[in-house]
């Protein structure tokens, strides 16, 4: 995950452009959910296709990337989902049975307690929307909602401010605009293998970062592990270029920020990478050799310092 740079006025503007009119719908499609006390489409309307209809906003935001795994959809056989961070319908206890026993998750704090009724008023709450792959939203995400403190009623928080959901202190992050941590501060790389940024375990950071890389399963899907290599060995040969060429560094150095930037596909690893090789270049190297491995391609023998 990474942090994407939108206010919210910016976003409602885009919104307007994009679907003028959307606004005033959902507004009046809120006021009947709050009404009914749970989510349903009472006005007969498919509610999917109509959050739909601002899908494009996101995925402009997003730079064609999904808001949690990074993954370009371009580069991927995926579909496209209008992903809703707090869920409008029932939210369960993370983790589930199954997937606690299956992948062995298991914490010593609470994730918070399941809801029936969810979040049912935030079903057309713009600043709710993701973008997300539909792995990532229908395998992986679902329902599921853990938080640190006290889950919020709708009916009792201001539909369209989310800094009045932050005493629910979730462990999800919300990467869009800043009304939440930056998600760099909970979830670094080292080579092609997402952690916690926080090594202290009993801080809320890590546990942030580690209930994120669990409930995606950041670490354990092929083509995520595949991306995250191809970016890794890419910048690797921009490294080799500026070390060869000195006067093509500041050219370099230029194409690599926009390589690790936020609308770039698994732009945190990239950082991380980076960051690393400036650092110490013989533990990226490390990296760069697993990276090759992970690819079955040749790798350099010569580290490159600049």
């Amino acid at each position: 995950m990474i942090r994407f740079d939108v206010t919210d006025a910016d976003l409602m503007r885009r919104i307007d452009q994009h679907a003028p009119g959307w606004r005033e719908s959902a507004k009046t499609k809120t006021d009947l959910l709050i009404k009914a006390g749970f989510y349903e489409e009472k006005d007969g309307t498919d509610g999917e296709k109509f959050w739909r209809e601002i899908l494009p906003v996101y995925i402009a935001l997003q730079g064609g990337k999904c808001a949690y795994c990074e993954c370009s959809l371009d580069e991927t056989p995926r579909e496209w989902d209008l992903e809703h961070f707090r869920p409008k319908n029932s939210v369960a206890k993370w983790p589930s049975a199954k997937r606690a026993k299956k992948e062995k998750i298991k914490y010593d704090f609470d994730t918070g307690p399941e809801s029936r009724q969810g979040y049912y008023a935030l079903a057309y709450a713009p600043w709710n929307y993701l973008a997300a792959c539909d792995l990532c939203n229908r395998q992986y995400k679902l329902n599921f909602f853990p938080i640190a403190g006290t889950r919020a009623r709708d009916e009792h928080a201001r539909l369209d401010d989310a800094a009045a959901y932050t005493q629910e202190s979730p462990y999800l992050a919300y990467p869009l605009g800043t009304s939440d941590t930056d998600p760099l501060t909970l979830i670094t790389f080292d080579g092609i293998i997402a952690r916690p940024t926080s090594l202290d375990v009993t801080t809320k950071e890590y546990r942030r970062g580690k209930i994120i890389i669990d409930i995606f399963d950041l670490n354990m899907r092929p083509f995520l592990q595949k991306q995250r290599a191809q970016k890794i060995i890419y910048l690797w040969n921009l490294f080799m270029i500026g070390d060869r060429f000195p006067e093509l560094r500041d050219e370099i150095t230029q194409t690599i920020q926009i390589q690790c930037s936020s609308s770039r596909p698994h732009a945190n690893c990239g950082r991380a990478f980076w960051e690393k090789w400036r650092s110490d270049p013989n533990a990226a190297y490390k990296d760069y050799r697993e990276a090759c491995i992970r690819l079955k391609q040749p790798a350099f023998s010569v580290i490159p310092r600049w």
